[in-house]
């Protein structure tokens, strides 16, 4: 049902996390260990931060992403983890310059993270800071200052000419859920069709999208013009709808 192309990138993803996976329950014994982990998550956003800029620059309607071929809501899923890793190794640290540099390189790398326009993950990682500033001291200074920081950060933007049309049209989709929350809503009615038809063992891994064809023009209650072979938005649904309960659990 959907391309080798696809399918390829699917399993290589699932690839990459279940080494990621055997390194954490294999090499992290301690705080020390984990800290480490941490770090080199955010080491790397860091290195790859320039690559993904550039192709946001060169393209006025493209999003941020370390090379073309790469998908920029992956991406900036990686970069929200670096983000939250960093600010947590800020948190731990007792190394006042150390400090100084995991704060900056949150902050820095909350720039790809905006220019790769996935408003997933913007969500996301905004949740986890409110959640990580909720269980710290002082905590209402704390939400002050972040949202202080991030509105001088989107003013930093505009005055570098690195606020593009598409940036714009896609956060005014996030705050006004406009169609449907750009048809998120429309693919989750249809995802949760094919969810009860397949409950114990989903469609099948990476076959959300060829089943999510089949199962659109069955919904009457979605909108008659959502694009075809869409992702699931969600990785509960997506999990649910393509591996089941089983897979879920």
């Amino acid at each position: 049902g959907t391309s080798l192309d696809t399918i390829g990138r699917a399993y290589f993803t699932m690839i990459q996390m279940l080494l990621l996976f055997l390194l954490t329950i294999n090499v992290v014994e301690s705080e020390m260990d984990f800290r480490i982990v941490l770090a080199g998550l955010l080491l790397g956003a860091l290195v790859t931060s320039p690559l993904s800029m550039n192709v946001f620059m060169e393209n006025v309607v493209e999003r941020a992403r370390a090379f073309e071929a790469q998908n920029p809501n992956g991406y900036a899923m990686t970069v929200g983890f670096a983000i939250i890793s960093g600010l947590y190794l800020m948190r731990t640290e007792k190394n006042r310059l150390l400090r100084l540099f995991f704060m900056f390189s949150s902050l820095f790398m909350a720039v790809p993270l905006i220019l790769a326009q996935s408003r997933t993950a913007w969500v996301a990682t905004f949740s986890a800071i409110v959640v990580m500033i909720w269980y710290s001291r002082n905590r209402v200074r704390n939400y002050i200052t972040v949202v202080a920081v991030m509105g001088g950060l989107v003013m930093v933007l505009f005055a570098a000419g690195l606020v593009n049309l598409t940036l714009v049209e896609r956060t005014n989709q996030l705050m006004t859920l406009e169609n449907r929350g750009s048809s998120r809503f429309d693919v989750w009615v249809v995802a949760a069709d094919m969810i009860a038809d397949h409950p114990i063992i989903g469609v099948g891994f990476a076959q959300f999208p060829f089943s999510y064809n089949q199962y659109r023009g069955d919904t009457p209650e979605i909108r008659r013009d959502t694009v075809a072979s869409r992702d699931p938005h969600n990785t509960y649904i997506g999990v649910l709808g393509e591996l089941g309960l089983i897979g879920l659990i």
